[in-house]
């Protein structure tokens, strides 16, 4: 990977002559070692961070023939084609590398426009696309992942990115929608697709709520009621709809409707308000 980028996308990385101690991850380079604070980062990044610089900095793998590889992860050129294209970024159930590499060639075949595809490390991987009148909506990548799980027996958890023109900023965008989505990606459940609004949320609040004392304190408070984490979440995707919320949960609509009065007395926040239900929603998925 080239590590002037890797170190844009990570701005608390340092360089440092000296391995830094375990609270960072070590990148070792020709002179010196990049430091980023694991703090900041997902386990899933971690695996995948530690995958790159095992394989292409210690042990001096060659780089990666595919140019969009090469481009977006390493110090590669611009690739040649023109036009808008997007990232669809998978996390896959297996770390068999064979396995993933036909379920990867099957998922590819099954789209219009593919320009490239290739793994990153053994279970995450990226498909670009170009944009095409036919692209599939999120409900039809989804009707693809449950075809190819009873295929493979692979899940998947895709991200599904928005079409960029290929310029300059385009890698940089990438890495920021890759690290949304790997920051996240707890929050999606295997066969799911998902887009940007709906983990942005999430992500960009991540380090405010982590400040501040009394979001954790409302955090906590809703982390001791497990259902009522279940009832928030219903809510949230249905809209705050609780009929429809009701069927999901498999709950009584007037059952639900006392919780929510319950949660209301408990804690001041109505979650019949949407402004309420997105900040306990927040609650939720920062105690995850």
């Amino acid at each position: 990977m080239d590590i002037a980028f890797l170190k844009k996308i990570y701005p608390n990385s340092f360089f440092t002559s000296q391995k830094p101690d375990q609270t960072y991850l070590a990148i070792k380079t020709a002179t010196d070692y990049l430091a980023i604070p694991q703090a900041e980062l997902s386990e899933t990044e971690v695996k995948l961070l530690t995958n790159i610089k095992q394989e292409y900095f210690e042990q001096g793998t060659e780089l990666p023939e595919n140019n969009w590889h090469h481009y977006l992860f390493f110090d590669g050129a611009l690739p040649p084609e023109k036009g808008n294209f997007r990232s669809i970024q998978f996390l896959l159930s297996s770390e068999n590398k064979e396995e993933n590499k036909e379920w990867l060639l099957a998922f590819e075949n099954m789209f219009n426009q593919p320009v490239s595809s290739f793994f990153v490390s053994p279970s995450f991987g990226v498909l670009i696309e170009k944009e095409d009148k036919n692209r599939y909506s999120l409900e039809e990548i989804e009707g693809i992942l449950k075809t190819l799980e009873s295929d493979f027996g692979i899940k998947g958890k895709v991200f599904v990115g928005v079409f960029l023109p290929l310029d300059e900023e385009f890698k940089k965008l990438f890495h920021e929608q890759m690290t949304i989505f790997l920051s996240e990606q707890n929050q999606i459940k295997y066969n799911q697709a998902v887009q940007i609004a709906e983990l942005s949320l999430s992500y960009l609040t991540k380090k405010n709520f982590q400040n501040s004392s009394l979001m954790t304190y409302f955090a906590e408070k809703i982390a001791l009621e497990p259902e009522m984490a279940k009832i928030i979440e219903a809510l949230w995707h249905n809209q705050g709809n609780i009929s429809s919320a009701a069927k999901e949960l498999f709950m009584h609509r007037n059952t639900l409707r006392y919780r929510i009065e319950k949660f209301h007395e408990q804690t001041s926040l109505s979650l019949k308000s949407m402004d309420d239900l997105v900040l306990a929603y927040l609650f939720v998925q920062h105690k995850k």
